[in-house]
């Protein structure tokens, strides 16, 4: 045996492992790579302890629970350890429906996908770490007023030509006020007719999923 893999940073996940389980290895010899920031935890912990070379290696992933991340066509679970043997790896990032790729970072650094949307890392780093951030997308909503009167959104009076951002999936409520003498004629949303609530002073958008327009 000349190099072991470990994926778990913590030793102690090893409840049944026995004090003589590596008394056939070449504890000189024999590499135990473990993740990144473990190397102490192992040399501290029988009988990984007694390996004379360990190495942290490999690249650690770690994503929020808002997508998922797959390597060779593997889902990488959340925190897990990809060995890599300093080689680039593709990774395939998938966001959740509504969410999006809020930015990918190897070794601290913020990384941009390759043409085929794969983020490559790993050539010649023993090891690091690969941060994704899934963020809930927003889509940009236009709002016209036209005529006496204006909009306003969470308390907050719109220009006559303004553009709000929602998040995915959630939906906006306008109150729609007139000037003293005026009335709300129509509401209109993508060019449709839309209803208003509340004796005409409201208006709650269908869920946004894509940039819309409303017309007041």
């Amino acid at each position: 045996l000349e190099s072991l893999n470990v994926e778990s940073a913590d030793p102690a996940t090893f409840t049944n492992i026995s004090s003589n389980a590596f008394s056939r290895v070449d504890l000189v010899s024999c590499v135990l790579n473990v993740p990144s920031g473990a190397s102490l935890a192992y040399r501290s912990t029988a009988p990984w302890a007694g390996f004379q070379n360990i190495v942290e290696a490999g690249i650690k992933v770690n994503y929020n629970d808002h997508g998922e991340v797959y390597a060779d066509n593997q889902r990488i679970e959340m925190g897990a350890v990809v060995f890599h043997n300093k080689e680039n790896i593709a990774f395939r990032v998938v966001p959740a429906p509504g969410y999006e790729v809020g930015s990918v970072r190897f070794a601290k650094q913020e990384i941009q996908p390759a043409a085929d949307g794969t983020y490559m890392v790993g050539a010649g780093v023993e090891s690091d770490t690969l941060a994704i951030n899934f963020v809930l997308r927003k889509f940009d909503v236009s709002v016209q007023t036209i005529g006496s009167g204006h909009v306003e959104l969470a308390g907050t009076v719109l220009p006559a030509d303004a553009t709000i951002q929602v998040d995915s999936s959630m939906f906006a409520v306008l109150t729609l006020l007139p000037d003293a003498g005026y009335m709300v004629k129509s509401v209109s949303f993508n060019e449709a007719d839309a209803v208003v609530q509340n004796a005409g002073t409201t208006y709650a958008t269908p869920a946004i999923n894509a940039p819309a327009s409303i017309q007041v």
